[in-house]
């Protein structure tokens, strides 16, 4: 098995790598972020302490349920966004995914495109999962169009949120 804390999956342009007790506060601010709030839906507020247990309990996936992994552009190692693998189910092999560019002026050049095909296969490859789901608000036409574009077909509207839309693909 891979050893995940020190693996690193490397896209053009982009490479994703797990998230470090260092980018903790940066992906705190980040989740505080209205914008961000938003499009997630985040109800509860997260603390500081949550993000460092995350981290602390990602290291062991199977047990966690969850992979949280940093969007960083190879040409300065800048973290520009996150992609997140929760809801690991290993018995019916499937997962959920969620990705967020949150430098603006990033959107829309093909960097979250990227990550979603890369934590795909790290997904597929190395723990044996299947199918993936995303949770998408029916408002984010940005995040449709992508996930779409990577072949993920509309399964059902959540019937605990009625705005949001499950999309799926079969890995």
């Amino acid at each position: 098995m891979h050893d995940l804390i020190n693996y690193m999956i490397e896209a053009q342009g982009i490479y994703i790598r797990l998230v470090e007790k260092a980018d903790a506060l940066r992906v705190y601010m980040w989740e505080l972020d209205p914008e961000t709030q938003l499009v997630t839906q985040t109800k509860n507020k997260v603390s500081l302490e949550m993000i460092y247990s995350m981290i602390e309990q990602q290291t062991d996936v199977r047990n966690s349920g969850q992979l949280r992994m940093m969007i960083c552009l190879h040409s300065n190692k800048e973290a520009i966004g996150i992609v997140d693998l929760y809801d690991v189910d290993f018995a019916n092999s499937k997962g959920t995914i969620g990705v967020l560019v949150y430098e603006k002026k990033l959107r829309r050049m093909g960097f979250a495109k990227k990550a979603i095909l890369e934590l795909q296969e790290y997904a597929q490859v190395v723990l044996s999962l299947r199918k993936i789901d995303c949770l998408i608000q029916e408002s984010n036409k940005a995040s449709i169009s992508l996930f779409e574009s990577l072949g993920y077909t509309r399964i059902i509207e959540n019937p605990l949120k009625p705005d949001q839309l499950i999309y799926q693909v079969s890995i």
